[in-house]
């Protein structure tokens, strides 16, 4: 993969969030081992600047210079 933003939960390590231009944005909850599609709400396409992960609700922010942010409710797509 070829992340451009990457987020990580400071409660557990082992869940990370990349922003890839190519394949959208991945969730891991296993330290990298397995990957897992969770932007499938979001536009084809978009180009993505930043990834905020919210420590106290979970909630994750993928941010576009180009399409704006995009909200993700305990880091999937709703």
């Amino acid at each position: 993969y070829n992340g451009v933003a990457i987020a990580v939960n400071p409660d557990n390590v082992r869940e990370i969030y990349i922003a890839d231009n190519t394949n959208g944005i991945l969730k891991t909850v296993n330290g990298g081992s397995s990957w897992a599609k969770i932007s499938s709400g979001i536009p084809a396409g978009v180009t993505f600047n930043n990834l905020y992960y919210h420590e106290g609700s979970g909630d994750l922010y993928a941010i576009s210079a180009s399409s704006g942010i995009f909200f993700l409710q305990n880091g999937e797509t709703q």
